[in-house]
C-alpha cells in the first residue's frame, strides 16, 4: 500500500505545482481586454471587461477594470458612457482611494473639457474636493473649478 501512495507524489505536486503556475481566469480577462485596448478595439476591450466584472466582482483586478472600462468608452469619444463607469467606480469600489479619486477628477473633467456642462463639472470638481482634499489632483480640481467657463486663451497665465 505504501509503495502504490509513494507513486503518486510526484504526479500530485506536479499538478499542484502546474495549478499555482496557471493564471487566474480574471487575470487572462484583464489582460485580453488590455491587448485589444492596445489594438485600439475598445469596443470588444469593453465587452471583456465587463465579463470579467460580471463573473468576478470581487476580483482584485475589478477595480482597475471598471477604470479601463471607462477610460475606453473616452477613447471612443462616448463621454456619457464614461462618466457612467466612472461613478459606478466610486460607487462599487469607493475603498480604492487612488483609483476612486481618479474617476471622480474624471467625471468633472469630461463635463467640463468635453460636455461643456459646466454645472455637473462645478458638481463632480466639488465633490473631489470634499471627499479627497489631500489628494495630488486637488490642486487641479481646485483650479478647474475657478475656471469653469472661462475661455482659457482669454486666461493673463496664458497669454504670451
Amino acid at each position: 500500500m505504501k509503495r502504490g501512495a509513494v507513486r503518486w507524489i510526484p504526479v500530485l505536486l506536479g499538478a499542484a505545482l502546474l495549478a499555482g503556475c496557471a493564471k487566474m481566469p480574471d487575470q487572462r480577462l484583464f489582460e485580453k481586454a488590455r491587448k485589444l485596448e492596445a489594438k485600439q478595439k475598445f469596443s470588444e476591450a469593453i465587452a471583456q471587461y465587463d465579463r470579467l466584472l460580471k463573473q468576478f466582482p470581487r476580483s482584485p483586478r475589478a477595480g482597475d477594470a471598471q477604470y479601463a472600462k471607462a477610460n475606453a468608452y473616452v477613447n471612443l469619444q462616448d463621454f456619457p458612457k464614461a462618466i457612467g463607469a466612472f461613478a459606478e467606480l466610486t460607487k462599487v469600489f469607493p475603498d480604492t482611494v487612488r483609483l476612486a479619486a481618479n474617476a471622480q477628477f474624471m467625471i468633472g473633467y469630461l463635463y467640463h473639457n468635453e460636455m461643456k456642462d459646466t454645472a455637473n463639472a462645478r458638481a463632480a470638481y466639488r465633490a473631489f474636493l470634499d471627499r479627497f482634499p489631500e489628494n495630488e489632483l486637488a490642486a487641479s480640481a481646485q483650479w478647474e473649478l475657478d475656471h469653469l467657463g472661462v475661455d482659457i486663451n482669454q486666461d493673463p497665465l496664458f497669454k504670451k
